[in-house]
């Protein structure tokens, strides 16, 4: 496998007709159905509300946990309206979020990001200095969790000791390895609502932990919507950044870039005004996303809709929504799109982060975060090239191993080790 090539078999992840399956789900795989199912769900025609889910579940003879994973409690588990027709809590969950993320948060989080990226890349110099020899190795895949998962604890205003780390980190993969939807919303473990119990009692107020706490104590969310923003902002943004960041490494190698992106790290200073590198890295970076680490997400029709391709949706319908596929839709990314090309005119089109009413309310911290690892890797590890590769469909279409060696003696001089 290559890091272009598509993770799931055809007909999911080639833009093509809409077809049902033998449940009678419909599956989307073009650029233009896909997005017109986002932009009826602002009219209110499909939902992705948790109990318009157990609704649709009732009728295929399933019933859904209650109470439900802390996962169904972010706002990508929300819609506009609920089942009954009353408003939907959307709307609020992610005002909640969207008073941080976003500049502030960039601003914010890109110092620490810095240091967390160059720490890790330290590290691995030394560890392989240690054991002698010209070729240093790294896990790049493993880089990027790691860096994904503390930084996005430091924004959020959690703890971030080996032992906190290794607790969600094991609960969180737990989460990530559920079999299907009914296993995916049976509850968390005990254990997690005690130990945000626990990060709540001993927080100072800062940051977005800091809003949420408020939101909760103003009575804007209930205790199970703010311990589920909690949750889904550590899972959010480690999975998906995780495996945006190891989609560019193995990209860009594959594309034979390493140079290119090697001479456009710039002074490292990640964005600034004297970082001469930003612009191509900026596109490299969003041309990575269209390999979008969202293989497919569902919505499900509350009314009976005619889409524009003639197609009749009956209410209850569970609408399958190929992201990767559409990505890769030759109509709008041109008949090379299955290619990486960092200077696509129409890049920035693509669907990573989703679109319309949940568009990746973090994309901002992702693309930042990204970007650091880039400045971090390309600049610390010279002469870096991949050894391997191994990606897996889940939820997130994670990059499981991306093994690469690089040039050790010059990485060391590099670094001052």
């Amino acid at each position: 496998m290559k890091p272009s090539d598509p993770v799931r078999p055809a007909p999911y992840s080639v833009a093509g007709d809409p077809f049902f399956d033998e449940r009678g789900a419909l599956h989307l795989t073009r650029y233009r159905d896909v997005t017109e199912i986002t932009r009826r769900e602002r009219r209110g025609q499909f939902s992705a509300a948790l109990s318009v889910m157990r609704r649709t579940l009732a009728r295929h003879g399933m019933t859904a946990p209650d109470p439900v994973h802390l996962s169904w409690r972010f706002p990508w588990a929300q819609g506009l309206t609920e089942a009954d027709g009353s408003p939907g809590r959307h709307t609020v969950l992610h005002g909640v979020l969207a008073e941080y993320l976003g500049k502030q948060a960039v601003r914010d989080s890109r110092p620490i990001m810095r240091v967390l990226a160059a720490q890790l890349v330290r590290e691995n110099v030394e560890r392989e200095l240690a054991h002698g020899g010209a070729v240093g190795t790294i896990d790049l895949a493993h880089f990027a969790d790691l860096l994904a998962f503390r930084s996005v604890s430091a924004l959020v205003g959690l703890p971030r000791t080996p032992a906190d780390e290794a607790f969600m980190m094991g609960h969180l993969a737990e989460y990530a390895n559920r079999a299907d939807i009914i296993e995916g919303m049976r509850p968390e473990a005990p254990e997690v609502r005690e130990y945000f119990q626990k990060i709540v009692d001993g927080h100072d107020g800062s940051g977005l932990l800091g809003r949420i706490i408020e939101a909760h104590q103003r009575s804007q969310i209930t205790l199970e919507e703010r311990d589920g923003l909690i949750w889904g902002c550590w899972i959010a943004g480690r999975d998906t950044t995780a495996t945006l960041i190891a989609l560019l490494f193995g990209l860009v190698d594959e594309s034979g870039l390493t140079a290119t992106m090697a001479a456009n790290v710039g002074d490292g200073d990640s964005g600034g005004d004297s970082d001469s590198g930003a612009e191509w890295r900026a596109k490299a970076i969003n041309e990575a996303a269209r390999f979008t680490p969202f293989g497919v997400n569902m919505r499900i029709s509350v009314e009976e809709v005619r889409l524009d391709n003639g197609i009749l949706v009956p209410e209850g319908t569970t609408v399958h929504l190929h992201w990767a596929a559409a990505n890769r839709d030759p109509s709008v990314f041109g008949e090379d799109a299955g290619k990486y090309v960092p200077e696509r005119a129409v890049a920035k089109q693509n669907l990573a982060f989703g679109h319309g009413l949940h568009y990746c309310i973090g994309s901002p911290v992702a693309l930042a975060e990204t970007d650091v690892a880039a400045v971090a890797v390309y600049g610390g590890l010279p002469g870096l090239t991949l050894t391997k590769w191994h990606r897996v469909a889940r939820i997130v279409d994670l990059v499981a191993t991306a093994e690469a060696e690089y040039d050790l003696k010059a990485a060391a001089t590099v670094l001052g080790s």
